[in-house]
């Protein structure tokens, strides 16, 4: 009993001191964000125009970085402590490059930096609830390094710690350099390169060189375009087609259970049963290396590492997508597959559970957002009434606009952040001439935009709203919402030049009735263009132009043009209701909008 009691004190002692050293490199991360902040001078600054980073503030940074990395080994956080030790590459790389870091990689350290503290402290409360840790929530940030060229590239199989060993004769175990020493098991004679079922496959593929140059090509354009970000279940479906047709043309077990499992592998990324990341995007790229070797004749060797790791990254990813038991089946003769008790479900869960402390930061960022926003109103609006266009005023919009974009990329609000960068791109474009009213109004458009996807976030995260449903993500929802109450706005706009277009006929055609028309349909035009409606844009300015004519002309009270004219703004008005209602313009609004067009 006294035993068991002071067994039990002393492991409460421990996880006193594990959660207080915890703290204390959360802390230590916390004051090596500052500086980070300080070094690149990121925090509100255009990264466009920030100084490059000393070299003499990467070494102590990177100094401390260290002891976090050690520390962190000490508490058996393994993975963490390996992208410290990435974050401090990072760090390194940009303190020895004299060229300027640009904002793909600035951003790349400060979000790592950022989720470890998010981390860190998310680990202190699953080990004070005993909860399961999950190191693959961590993959992301490695990956976001390494495609900024400030760190290697790390698989989703060794940051999972998953051991998926070849089973190797004896003679051949030295080719494998990471991989420990597998029980002695003896290798399966087909996959003997030696044996004579192989040399009849090099046969094989050596008569089929026409057909995998045909499945390259197909292969490439899925490629290309997943990378693109195209539709992904159209490129998914061709690399699908391209597996399974190359595991149809070969009997090497090895090499054609790998083509079925890519084929396996697709199927669950279209089902939803694996996350399609950018890293996952950029896996499919290693089996064109098999396609090119196979269009040439060449068999391929899976003693090379870059193969034997391309297997165990597939076979990582079907498991957790729960497909513990395909993967061993198809893979049994190969390979020592480890049991891996969570999915990739589960793992996403866990990382959007970290990633709320990214919301919470925004929220915390708002006030000042919304500052910086009205500031970018107000000075559009001074534009508008002037007849020349200042530099100063199109350096301040550009730099203002990009600072605001880096924070909601930051915060994970990647779709706002697009839209205020492109308003960005044509603010750049502008000369000393002003741009038209329509183009600043498509600017404005985008920047309120912003706006009320800030204000639904806010109202949502007041409310408790649940932040990740299951048909439509956080930020999906904030800009659908933004467009409902551009929508609405326009709608009101489109009202208003009817009610206007009436008072003029009724006052038997007083032109100033329509003098302001044209401003109010400019408003739903630069809308329509922000949000993509190209036609329902081009409806709406011809109907500006008409209005115009009509205003302009010495004899006004056409009145076969006139009613052409509210025909056509009805239709507008519609068409906006049923966008603001959550409708999309269907083939029936489509043909509503090109025959109202075409009566003009």
């Amino acid at each position: 009993m006294a035993q068991a009691l002071a067994e039990k004190i002393d492991r409460a002692k421990s996880d006193r001191y594990i959660d207080s050293s915890l703290q204390s490199l959360q802390d230590e991360i916390a004051e090596i964000q500052q500086a980070l902040a300080k070094a690149l001078d990121s925090n509100w600054d255009d990264l466009d125009t920030a100084p490059p980073f000393e070299a003499a503030a990467a070494g102590k940074i990177a100094s401390k970085l260290d002891e976090i990395a050690g520390a962190l080994t000490m508490l058996n956080m393994a993975e963490p402590a390996k992208l410290v030790a990435h974050l401090k590459l990072a760090v390194l790389k940009l303190g020895d490059n004299p060229a300027l870091a640009d904002v793909k990689q600035r951003q790349a350290v400060f979000e790592a930096g950022y989720f470890l503290s998010l981390y860190i402290d998310f680990v202190r409360s699953l080990r004070a609830n005993a909860g399961d840790e999950m190191p693959l929530i961590l993959s992301p940030f490695f990956y976001k390094l390494a495609s900024a060229g400030l760190a290697p590239f790390v698989d989703e199989s060794e940051i999972a710690g998953i051991a998926i060993n070849l089973r190797l004769a004896p003679e051949r175990t030295g080719l494998f350099d990471e991989a420990p020493a597998a029980p002695a098991t003896p290798c399966p004679p087909d996959y003997n390169p030696e044996h004579k079922k192989n040399l009849n496959q090099r046969e094989a593929i050596a008569n089929n060189q026409a057909t995998y140059r045909r499945l390259r090509k197909m292969y490439q354009v899925a490629l290309i375009g997943l990378l693109r970000g195209s539709s992904s279940n159209e490129q998914l479906t061709l690399v699908d087609h391209v597996a399974s047709r190359s595991a149809e043309l070969i009997d090497e077990p090895l090499l054609q259970a790998a083509w079925a499992s890519i084929s396996m592998l697709v199927t669950q990324f279209t089902q939803g049963n694996l996350e399609l990341t950018p890293q996952r995007k950029h896996f499919f790229a290693r089996f064109d290396r098999w396609l090119r070797e196979m269009s040439k004749g060449e068999f391929i060797e899976f003693h090379d590492p870059e193969n034997s790791n391309a297997i165990r990254e597939l076979a990582t990813l079907l498991i957790l997508a729960g497909h513990q038991e395909y993967a061993q089946s198809k893979f049994h003769d190969f390979f020592n597959i480890d049991v891996v008790k969570w999915t990739d479900e589960q793992i996403v869960a866990q990382r959007r559970s970290v990633e709320s402390g990214l919301r919470e930061s925004l929220m915390a960022m708002s006030e000042s957002i919304s500052e910086l926003l009205d500031g970018l109103k107000q000075r559009l609006s001074v534009m508008s009434e002037s007849e020349l266009c200042e530099q100063s005023d199109v350096s301040y919009l550009t730099s203002t606009m990009h600072a605001i974009a880096a924070v909601l990329k930051f915060c994970n609000f990647t779709k706002p952040a697009l839209v205020l960068e492109s308003a960005a791109e044509q603010v750049k474009s502008w000369t000393v001439e002003m741009p038209t009213e329509q183009v600043l109004l498509q600017v404005a458009n985008s920047i309120l935009s912003i706006e009320n996807a800030l204000l639904c976030y806010s109202m949502n995260s007041a409310v408790g709203q649940n932040e990740h449903d299951a048909s439509l993500s956080l930020e999906d929802g904030m800009i659908a919402q933004a467009h409902q109450n551009l929508f609405k706005e326009m709608q009101a706009n489109i009202s208003l030049s009817i009610r206007a277009l009436n008072s003029y006929v009724e006052s038997e055609y007083d032109r100033e009735h329509i003098a302001n028309v044209g401003s109010s349909l400019i408003g739903a035009i630069g809308g329509f263009q922000m949000v993509g409606l190209v036609d329902a844009a081009n409806l709406a300015e011809k109907c500006a132009a008409r209005i115009s004519e009509e205003y302009d002309s010495e004899e006004g009270g056409d009145t076969a043009r006139l009613e052409k004219i509210a025909d056509c703004l009805v239709s507008i008005e519609y068409v906006l209701h049923q966008l603001a209602a959550g409708g999309k313009l269907d083939g029936s609004m489509q043909q509503l909008i090109a025959e109202n067009m075409a009566s003009l």
